[in-house]
């Protein structure tokens, strides 16, 4: 059972990765924005890591 939601998990992960890609953002920066951003609305652009 267990084995099954982190499948269903990394599903999700997945296809929010995607959309963050679509945005403009390349494999690193959007598998980092689906964690502190989650999944992109429409008019979103990739979020910039510039340190200060």
């Amino acid at each position: 059972m267990t084995s099954y939601l982190i499948v269903i998990a990394l599903i999700i992960w997945a296809l929010g990765t995607i959309q963050w890609k679509n945005a403009g953002c390349d494999l690193k920066q959007s598998i980092g924005a689906v964690i502190t951003n989650g999944f992109p609305e429409s008019y979103e652009e990739c979020p910039t890591t510039e340190d200060p």
